[in-house]
């Protein structure tokens, strides 16, 4: 389930792949598991090795199953 953010949090729009595994539950090499199988959002690059995942990408992507769609 989605983690709630606290009120300095909530401004934030994007998170890396440990931020984005801690609030999916998850493992971070899970993250890379299922972004290589295309079973999970696309990240916005921030250069070559700066990976960021969009907080509403992630809500949707709860929404329509996580990792069971």
């Amino acid at each position: 389930m989605l983690e709630k953010f606290s009120p300095t949090q909530s401004h934030r729009l994007a998170v890396c792949a440990r931020e984005a595994a801690r609030m999916l539950g998850i493992s971070r090499s899970q993250v890379f598991k299922l972004l290589a199988e295309k079973q999970f959002p696309e990240p916005v690059r921030l250069g070559k090795r700066n990976p960021r995942w969009l907080i509403a990408d992630l809500e949707t992507f709860l929404q329509k199953g996580g990792c069971n769609a």
